[in-house]
């Protein structure tokens, strides 16, 4: 997917939430875009998961990265 760099999945040892996914983008608006939107709900995968999913307060939030020196 453009604009894409990479998707990690994370599991909880203790705690909630269970799982986090964490999206790393070229540009803040991606998750925003219709090409996003497109490749996400053509996943059956997403319309299996989303009446179980359940988003934290402030999620889902796009960050910078500032250490080490965001990439050029």
């Amino acid at each position: 997917m453009p604009g894409v760099i990479r998707a990690r999945r994370f599991a909880v040892i203790e705690g909630q939430p269970k799982y986090l996914t964490v999206y790393e983008f070229e540009r803040p608006d991606v998750p925003k875009s219709e090409a996003w939107n497109q490749v996400r709900d053509r996943n059956p995968w997403t319309h299996r998961i989303r009446p179980f999913m359940e988003l934290d307060a402030g999620s889902p939030a796009v960050f910078k990265r500032i250490y080490p020196d965001p990439l050029p």
